[in-house]
């Protein structure tokens, strides 16, 4: 049987490697809170076969809409309009799955046997380090951790095999990579990391060189031109310390990441003893893959965002490494043990792969069932559904104040009838100080240079503010002199301003399952001659 096992051993592997990502996938409904900016894009650009240059959802000041998302929308509606919400899932599974594909096959090009069974394990270790990313709802980044594999393994195999011509292919995906998320600029920094590592190297590198300038021209196809390039530099330039996703991954609030920050270290250990064991024994040392290691590792080091990032590169460029010292590791604990058979050990080895298999079958139903439980309950606890619900059924027109998660949500939902505040599009949109002052109202506090109400001094007072009771306003609501609850929805209140208020309202009172089967209902179509 083990025999049999061997002989499949690869097929296998990716099967359960798939059905895994899958799974994880699979568990958590969240919907991401740019999501539904993203499909509104993309409904935007199928219904009038034009992208919206101009955000219409909000009333504070914005400038134009440099949305360097908006393949990704497209891509996104095409699937909502087909599939559903549960496409989605399986485009997510998709573009992890072959991510990791990319990172075995450039391990293999590095002469590894990287789909043995007893390997699987280091790839569940690999997958519950990317949890943060796999249970989190799609997003556009992982059209970007595919790419950036791709690229990673093409850089390699020109590296070690000199298949010179695969860095033709570079520019071409640039084009689609350029115009489905702005995380292209991840694939421009390796090529030049490697042009510089083979410099150090004192190999050929002129060839990185040319193929890091013809890619960088390739953003400048899309719909936005020049402007675009200006908005990418600026956007991956700019501080925003107060954006989870772009603060230090060892931040001390940030304890969801525990298992990415194990990875993290563990990996940096590897990395220094590698190098250690390389100056040790004078082995020739590798200054591209130094480079291209201490560059991730600092930046997934600063930003959360980066993490998937660093764990895909050091996953592929340190592979041995692992090995190299779980090996050693095993080896003496053979010493210790007085285990001299190697017959005893590869069995061992083996049993103990076909029980990883067997705990994962367990896992994957698990996960499965952990979706049949929280469907309905996740999706209804994300966002504002029954206020919602309450504002279409009542009428209610008019400008809301909302938190900078649920913009995206309410846009879908309500526009045209009503305008946000506005939503996690940030940079690509809104001016730097119309987070800062939504920020300080919701937080309650006052600095030297913005107070917490100085948003009604500085934008349009609003006719309807959404809180919940996380926010600390909510435990300060009587500085709102100006506005009463109406309605609530658990922990979430609607707020109207006084002069607004009826002396009847509507209440909705429809069963959970009526707000999951209309869900990602909509009022506005883009091509009923609305103005946009």
């Amino acid at each position: 049987m083990l025999e049999k096992m061997k002989k499949f051993e690869g097929i296998i592997f990716y099967i359960f490697l798939f059905c895994l990502i899958f799974a994880l996938c699979y568990a958590w409904t969240s919907v991401d809170p740019d999501f539904w900016a993203r499909l509104l894009q993309g409904f935007a650009v199928l219904e009038t076969g034009s992208i919206l240059y101009n955000d219409p959802f909000s009333y504070v000041p914005r400038h134009a809409w440099f949305d360097h998302e908006w393949g990704s929308g497209v891509i996104f509606a095409i699937i909502q309009n087909l599939f559903g919400y549960n496409g989605q899932f399986f485009l997510k599974a998709f573009l992890m799955f072959f991510s990791l594909f990319f990172v075995l096959k450039t391990i293999k090009i590095r002469g590894l046997k990287n789909t043995k069974l007893y390997n699987f394990l280091f790839f569940c270790f690999i997958l519950y380090s990317l949890d943060i990313s796999l249970i989190s709802g799609i997003r556009c980044h992982f059209f970007t951790f595919l790419f950036f594999s791709i690229f990673l393994y093409i850089l390699e195999a020109v590296r070690i095999n000199n298949k010179n011509k695969l860095l033709y292919i570079l520019p071409l995906l640039m084009v689609f990579w350029a115009n489905i998320h702005g995380g292209c600029v991840s694939g421009i920094g390796l090529i030049l990391i490697y042009g510089l590592g083979e410099f150090f190297n004192k190999k050929p590198f002129m060839k990185y060189i040319y193929t890091f300038l013809c890619t960088s021209l390739m953003l400048f196809i899309n719909p936005y031109g020049t402007d675009y390039v200006k908005f990418l530099i600026h956007a991956t330039t700019m501080p925003r310390p107060l954006i989870v996703e772009w603060q230090s991954i060892f931040q001390k609030t940030l304890l969801h990441l525990i298992k990415a920050k194990i990875f993290f270290v563990i990996s940096i250990t590897v990395f220094l003893g590698s190098l250690i064991k390389q100056i040790k024994f004078k082995e020739k040392i590798n200054y591209t893959n130094i480079l291209t290691i201490l560059t991730v590792g600092f930046l997934a080091f600063s930003h959360v965002k980066h993490i998937p990032f660093f764990i895909l590169t050091s996953t592929a460029l340190l592979y041995d490494d692992f090995f190299f010292f779980f090996n050693k590791m095993i080896l003496k604990i053979r010493t210790i043990l007085n285990i001299k058979s190697e017959t005893f050990i590869k069995k061992f080895v083996t049993i103990k792969e076909i029980v990883v298999y067997i705990l994962v079958i367990i896992e994957i139903i698990a996960l499965i069932n952990i979706h049949n439980r929280v469907k309905y309950s996740k999706l209804l606890d994300s966002y504002p559904v029954k206020i919602v619900e309450f504002m279409k059924i009542n009428n209610l027109k008019g400008k809301i104040l909302n938190k900078f998660g649920d913009g995206s949500y309410l846009s879908y939902k309500l526009y045209p009838q009503n305008l946000i505040y506005m939503d996690g599009r940030y940079e690509e949109v809104y001016n730097d100080e119309t987070f800062l002052y939504n920020w300080h109202f919701y937080n309650f506090i006052d600095d030297e240079n913005i107070k917490w109400n100085d948003i009604f001094k500085v934008y349009e007072e609003p006719d309807y503010i959404i809180l919940d009771t996380g926010d600390n306003i909510y435990y300060n609501i009587q500085c709102l002199k100006n506005y009463i609850p109406i309605f609530s929805d658990k922990e979430e209140y609607l707020y109207i301003r006084k002069d607004l208020i009826r002396k009847r309202y509507l209440i909705p009172k429809y069963p959970d399952k009526y707000y999951i089967d209309n869900y990602f209902d909509r009022i506005i179509k883009f091509n009923n001659n609305i103005k946009i």
